[in-house]
């Protein structure tokens, strides 16, 4: 499969160190104004946008540049493959939008990743145009598999999972400092209380992965009456953290909106 790459900052360079770690075969050339971002990565051909077409077209074109200059970056394209996918991780830019910028006729994919693509861990969400098939779908879900989990989404709920899951490894990074620095208040070394606050959110994540369980029934299994964690829980609602976090997860959402 034959994929070409706009933009190899943070994302953009995700996305092909995942590709290029799968155990298939991937011929990629890649673009960004600052060469040595593309050339860093052995096997990647740094090729000028102008020509991706001119020989055999590109099964999938990633579209990772920032979005203010997705207009300017597209301009250079006149023509596209007919089996060729457009996949944008741009935030904020329509499908329909995006359409008005690329040759007339492109199948495209709208993408909401988050930054733990950068290890491999990625929750990554996708719509897709109308034009677009099963093999258009195929397509893209090996390449998103490449960072992490995804699931797909119609274009209008695009805005809720940019609320919790794109801006969502924000709101945890502010509660694992929060218990680091609890624990410390309680009597802790620093090192000791982070590393006890991030072992135990990977730890109840996965509990939550693996049992199927709702985070309600995992939290009442470690609840005893008049107990600490009773205690704890208690805390928590009375400082508002339930309702933070919706209140987060919705203002993100209206703000994607905004933006879009």
């Amino acid at each position: 499969m034959k994929l070409a790459v706009l933009g190899c900052g943070n994302m953009g360079g995700a996305i092909i160190t995942g590709v290029m770690a799968q155990e298939r075969d991937w011929e990629i050339v890649a673009f960004d104004s600052y060469r040595p971002l593309v050339e860093k990565f052995s096997g990647v051909t740094f090729a000028e946008p102008s020509t991706w077409f001119d020989s055999a077209a590109p099964d999938i074109v990633l579209l990772a540049v920032k979005p203010q200059k997705m207009g300017e970056a597209l301009s250079v394209f006149t023509k596209t493959g007919a089996n060729t996918i457009w996949v944008s991780i741009a935030a904020g830019i329509s499908m329909d939008k995006l359409a008005n910028m690329l040759p007339e006729g492109s199948k495209i994919c709208r993408v909401m990743p988050n930054t733990p693509a950068l290890i491999g861990e990625a929750m990554s969400a996708f719509s897709l145009s109308a034009m677009c098939d099963l093999s258009d779908e195929k397509n893209v879900t090996q390449l998103l598999a490449a960072v992490g989990k995804f699931i797909r989404v119609p274009e209008y709920q695009m805005d809720a999972v940019v609320g919790v899951s794109g801006s969502g490894p924000a709101y945890i990074y502010t509660v694992i400092e929060a218990m680091a620095e609890g624990g410390v208040v309680a009597g802790l070394p620093y090192a000791q209380a982070m590393e006890c606050a991030v072992q135990t959110v990977i730890g109840a994540a996965k509990m939550v992965q693996q049992t199927k369980e709702s985070p309600a029934v995992l939290r009442s299994q470690v609840m005893s009456p008049g107990g600490t964690t009773a205690a704890a829980v208690k805390a928590l609602e009375e400082g508002g953290l339930r309702a933070a976090l919706m209140n987060a997860v919705t203002t993100a959402a209206k703000r994607s909106a905004e933006l879009g």
